[in-house]
């Protein structure tokens, strides 16, 4: 059987503190969408530069560039 955990929450919540937690106890995979821009953002790909303007000027990230984005991570181990 297998497991999947979706953490939502506002900025501040804990949804990276009880990741990690998860993480830690169950050894499954921890993945952020804050760290996948940061990723992007720091590796220079096109939607990094996309979302760097974007949280630059205090926007939020919109739905399909974030979907894209966690899209492309899920395709990872």
């Amino acid at each position: 059987m297998s497991m999947n955990f979706i953490i939502f929450g506002p900025p501040g919540a804990g949804k990276g503190t009880y990741s990690r937690r998860l993480h830690d106890r169950l050894g499954i995979a921890a993945v952020s969408t804050g760290d996948i821009f940061r990723k992007n953002i720091r590796e220079g790909t096109e939607l990094g530069k996309k979302v760097r303007s974007i949280m630059g000027a205090g926007d939020l990230v919109p739905d399909d560039i974030t979907n894209e984005m966690l899209h492309n991570r899920l395709k990872e181990p």
